[in-house]
């Protein structure tokens, strides 16, 4: 029998559906969070030291898919369970997506799927915890409830894990947060 490799060509890859609705997955043009803090990583050589920085663009893009996903099932299958996503928003020109929004407890969830190890603390992470207290500041909660299955689990052979926080932000951390981003945004020449 006759092996025939193939590769995934990511064009051909389902694209990302961002409401559970089926509406387009366009972004709302304008500056984004999270253009900001790459940006803010990039300059500052932090993007060097995350897991993938050596990845090709074909590599990032699948890894990115798969975050997308993990968001996606825990959106929909889970959804009378945790909150389901509020959609885009958007505070002082900057847009912003967060994963969800429990109105009961009144806290930001995000959910991640990381190659990271599981050994490391979400609050180690640069980029998660400036992107979580952006969209604390934007929807005004100081709490967030983080979802993250890591794929290679602690990279010791064990699996994938899963594991779940919960932060709590002062309004001082989340409030220099802000102004740090608009900062650098600002200095850009973005606002």
């Amino acid at each position: 029998m006759e092996c025939v490799q193939f590769d995934l060509e990511l064009d051909l890859f389902p694209h990302r559906i961002v409401s559970l609705d089926g509406n387009d997955d366009t972004r709302t043009e304008g500056l984004h969070l999270t253009n900001i803090i790459r940006d803010i990583m990039e300059s500052s050589g932090m993007s060097k030291s995350v897991s993938g920085a050596s990845w090709g663009n074909s590599q990032l893009s699948l890894a990115a898919e798969v975050g997308f996903i993990w968001e996606e099932i825990l959106s929909s299958a889970l959804k009378s369970r945790l909150p389901n996503r509020i959609g885009e928003i958007e505070v002082g020109g900057i847009y912003m997506s967060p994963d969800g929004l429990d109105v009961e407890e009144w806290c930001l969830w995000e959910y991640k799927a990381a190659w990271a190890s599981s050994r490391r603390l979400p609050t180690e992470n640069w980029k998660w915890m400036a992107q979580a207290k952006g969209y604390c500041y934007g929807l005004q909660v100081e709490v967030v409830r983080m979802a993250i299955l890591y794929l290679n689990g602690d990279w010791k052979g064990g699996g994938p894990e899963y594991r779940g926080y919960k932060i709590t932000f002062s309004p001082t951390e989340i409030a220099e947060n802000w102004t740090m981003l608009v900062n650098h945004a600002r200095n850009r020449g973005w606002l």
